[in-house]
This record gives C-alpha cells, sequence and structure tokens, in this order.
C-alpha cells in the first residue's frame, strides 16, 4: 500500500507538511505553526523550548512583516535569522499563516531548500510512484542523524546522501538540481552519450587513406634520395644497395598497405 500525504495546495496543508519535516530533524528544538502571530500548531523536540512558542508565533509575524515591507521587488517566502543564540528559520505560508523552526545552525540551513519547496508549492516527488517525499527524512550512515530527505549532503558531517530510496517504492534516486531522477535512468543516459565500440570502429574506417600513386612516389623519391646521398659520399654503390634494400622494400611494402 502506498504512503498517503496530503496533497501541499492550502496554507493549512503546507504549514502542516513544513511542522512535520522540521520536528523529525535533529538539532532542530522547537517548531511553531502560526496564523496572524498566534499559535496554531507546536512541536517541540526539546521539551526545555516548549515555552517560548508564543514567542516565537509573535517573532515570526513580525519578520514576515518587516521583511515585506523592505522588499523591493515580491516578498521573501523564507527568512533565516538568529535568537537566542540559535539559528532561526521564518516561512511565510500566505493567509496569514507563518512557521518558526529553531535550532542549530546545521539543522536549519539544512532545512532552508526543502521549506522553500514546500512554500513555492514545488516539493520534490518520487518519479516513479509519484509518492510526496519532501516531508520525510534520511539518516545520515556516517554520524547516524536525521537530516531532510532532500540534501545532497549531511549537514552535520558533509557525509555524501546524493543517493537515496523511495520509501514507498524502493526505487534508488539521486539529487539533481532540486528534482530526484532514477539512478537508472541517470546511468542509461551516460551510457547512451558514451561512444560505443561500432561507432569508434566508424570512425577508424573513416581515415583518409592515401593515394597508392602518391604513396609509391614518395618511396621512389626516398630511394632516389638514397643513392645520391651515397654517391655523394663515395660510399661503393653494391654495399649501399645491400644496406638500402630492406627499408626501400619496407616503404614501397607500406605504401601499399596506406593506400587500402
Amino acid at each position: 500500500m502506498g504512503m498517503e500525504v496530503a496533497p501541499l495546495s492550502t496554507p493549512e496543508n503546507k504549514l502542516t507538511a513544513i511542522v512535520t519535516l522540521a520536528a523529525a530533524v535533529d538539532g532542530v528544538d522547537i517548531v511553531v505553526g502560526a496564523h496572524e502571530g498566534l499559535v496554531y500548531s507546536v512541536e517541540a523536540p526539546n521539551p526545555d523550548m516548549q515555552p517560548y512558542a508564543e514567542e516565537l508565533a509573535s517573532l515570526s509575524a513580525g519578520y514576515v512583516e518587516t521583511v515585506t515591507s523592505r522588499a523591493l521587488a515580491g516578498k521573501a517566502s523564507v527568512i533565516l535569522a538568529s535568537h537566542r543564540d540559535k539559528s532561526l528559520l521564518v516561512a511565510d505560508i500566505g493567509e496569514g499563516y507563518t512557521v518558526a523552526i529553531l535550532g542549530e545552525p546545521g539543522a536549519i540551513s539544512a532545512l532552508l531548500a526543502p521549506v522553500r519547496r514546500i512554500v513555492e508549492g514545488k516539493p520534490l516527488q518520487c518519479p516513479k510512484c509519484g509518492a510526496l517525499l519532501e516531508v520525510f527524512t534520511q539518516t545520515c550512515p556516517r554520524c547516524g542523524r536525521r537530516v531532510p530527505f532532500g540534501v545532497a549532503s549531511c549537514p552535520f558531517c558533509g557525509a555524501d546522501l546524493s543517493i537515496r530510496t523511495c520509501p514507498n517504492c524502493g526505487t534508488r534516486l539521486r539529487l539533481v538540481e532540486e528534482r530526484l531522477e532514477p539512478v537508472e535512468a541517470e546511468a542509461a543516459k551516460e551510457a547512451a552519450a558514451a561512444p560505443r565500440p561500432e561507432q569508434e570502429k566508424a570512425v577508424a574506417a573513416e581515415a583518409p587513406r592515401l593515394p597508392l600513386g602518391i604513396g609509391l612516389g614518395a618511396a621512389t623519391l626516398g630511394a632516389v634520395i638514397y643513392f645520391l646521398a651515397a654517391a655523394i659520399f663515395k660510399f661503393p654503390m653494391g654495399e649501399a644497395a645491400v644496406a638500402g634494400a630492406l627499408p626501400i622494400a619496407v616503404s614501397y611494402a607500406l605504401a601499399v598497405a596506406k593506400s587500402k
């Protein structure tokens, strides 16, 4: 049975998706969904941060209003800041809904791209089964920490996470320019682009051939020059003929071979 995830067509669904994702990422202390500056939902992996929910709800609305009023064109959908010696991510979902995520710098930076894609309505999906994968996490094989499914490297230890498996259909996927592609499809593209043995043979077969007349003429000219040099330096012609017989014969043979 395939996994069921609510479509991200409304601000409420986007807010729920972001809260679900962020609360599952290691290094996140608290996630507060808000509407018009009032608490809408709270997830606090670090229980000590629970009392700050109302503060973060009000703070997120203030950040959105301030940044939007200062924007020269449009408005920022995702804002990075710092609060209480932590990193803070604020997402403006629209229609008065906001999300504030407070935690370690590595965790917050890793959530930046996934949260932005959810807000913009362009979440990562499995190209094979269509499952919405942006709300899931993956475990780093090196350090064991949970990070967003849609990151190419671990924000904590730097391990390469470019290849991952769809939790719904098991397809091996690679993150390529903010989209997921099957590893098999990428390998097929590389194989198609690589030259085939038949192509290499065809290229070799198309190499220019030397006309027989030119080849024989060059070999004859070489023989004439050889005997003229022997005469100039007063070598015995008999010995010169014996010494030069093999090279001259090879030159004629190569001229015939190159013409075929």
